[in-house]
């Protein structure tokens, strides 16, 4: 989608719920032999970065309660949406528009305490 300028629309960006990831060794070893587990890796968390592509740093939530977690975005800055996975270490990352200056991320409960994260990240 083409974002015109000074056009602020609401955007929603879904990670997948689950990735199948091959595991890549850097080294081989000796006779060792890899293989990677080809179960699906579960949706985890998302993260915002800011900065240079997607390693820059990681942000800081401004809003963190069992309900939502928000993020405001600072003009000026490249910003990007990170999917992470449990028991993965890849990664999925998409830059964010340049007029996004709000995300939130909704929770819902995990067993009695606990709140997990859903996939959808709701910007404007």
């Amino acid at each position: 989608a083409v974002m015109l300028a000074g056009a602020c629309s609401a955007q929603t960006i879904i990670c997948p719920e689950q990735i199948t990831a091959p595991g890549v060794l850097e080294r081989k070893y000796e006779e060792w032999r890899s293989f990677s587990s080809s179960l699906p890796q579960y949706f985890d968390y998302i993260a915002l970065t800011a900065g240079s592509r997607y390693q820059g740093a990681t942000l800081v939530p401004d809003f963190d309660t069992k309900a939502e977690v928000m993020w405001n975005l600072p003009a000026g800055e490249e910003h990007w949406v990170v999917c992470n996975y449990l028991s993965s270490d890849v990664r999925l990352a998409r830059q964010l528009p340049a007029d996004v200056r709000v995300c939130s991320v909704r929770r819902k409960p995990v067993g009695t305490k606990a709140t997990q994260q859903l996939n959808e990240l709701r910007c404007k």
